[in-house]
C-alpha cells in the first residue's frame, strides 16, 4: 500500500515537475516572440516534450496562457497587497488599491509582452474567460472589500459581482498606460470621484459635508 501511494507521489511530483517547466518556457517565448506569433510546436520543443504533453496539460494556447497570466498575476497581487495599509479610510484605502496594484502590474515582466497591440485581443480574451485570474483578483480585494461590507459600507455585496468591476477597471487603465502613467494626482482625483462613490455608500460625515456647500 505504501508502495502505491509513493508511486503515485512520484507521478504527482513528476507531473508538476513538467508542468512548471511548460509553464516557464512559455513565458520566455510569449515574452520573446509574441503571444499571437507563438505556437504550442515551439513551446513543446524547447520545454523537451512532445506536442501532445503539452496538450495533456493545457488544452489550447489561450488556456496556457491564462495559467501563465495567472502566476504572473498572483506574484503581483501579493507584493501590491502586502504594500498597502488595510487600517487606511475606506475611501483613501479603495483608491491606494487601484493604484497599487496597477503600478505593480504595470511593472510586471509579463505586461509588455501582453499588452502589445497584436495581443491585447487574445489576453483580453483569456483574462474573461479564466476562472483562475477572478479567484486572483478576489483574493487581492477580498481583505479589503470584506470588512466593508460586513460593516454596510459596500453599495453591492455580492463580492464576486464588485471585483469582476474592479478587474474591467484595472483593465482599463492597464490598456490604455497614458491615462493612468501621466499624472498619478489626476488618477488618484478620477479613482476618489468616480470609482469610491460607486462602490461605497456615502457616511454621515459626508452627506453633512454635502449640506455644507
Amino acid at each position: 500500500m505504501n508502495d502505491v501511494a509513493n508511486d503515485l507521489g512520484n507521478i504527482d511530483e513528476r507531473e508538476s515537475r513538467v508542468r512548471a517547466r511548460i509553464l516557464t518556457v512559455a513565458a520566455e517565448i510569449f515574452e520573446r516572440r509574441g503571444v499571437r506569433r507563438t505556437t504550442m510546436e515551439e513551446i513543446a520543443e524547447a520545454a523537451g516534450v512532445a506536442r501532445k504533453t503539452v496538450y495533456n496539460y493545457f488544452e489550447n494556447k489561450p488556456k496556457l496562457l491564462g495559467d501563465v497570466i495567472e502566476e504572473a498575476s498572483a506574484r503581483t497581487a501579493a507584493a501590491a497587497l502586502a504594500s498597502l495599509d488595510l487600517t487606511a479610510p475606506p475611501e483613501d484605502l479603495i483608491v491606494d488599491a487601484a493604484i497599487v496594484q496597477l503600478q505593480h502590474a504595470r511593472h510586471s515582466t509579463y505586461s509588455e509582452m501582453l499588452l502589445r497591440p497584436d495581443a491585447l485581443p487574445i489576453t483580453a480574451k483569456t483574462v474573461e474567460q479564466s476562472e483562475r485570474i477572478s479567484r486572483v483578483q478576489r483574493g487581492f480585494w477580498a481583505p479589503i472589500l470584506e470588512p466593508l461590507r460586513d460593516a454596510g459600507r459596500l453599495r453591492v455585496t455580492d463580492l464576486d459581482e464588485v471585483v469582476e468591476w474592479l478587474t474591467f477597471i484595472h483593465l482599463v487603465f492597464l490598456t490604455r498606460p497614458a491615462t493612468f502613467e501621466g499624472d498619478l494626482d489626476v488618477t488618484r482625483r478620477m479613482l476618489r470621484t468616480y470609482l469610491v462613490p460607486a462602490l461605497l455608500h456615502p457616511t454621515e460625515s459626508a452627506y453633512a459635508h454635502r449640506g455644507d456647500r
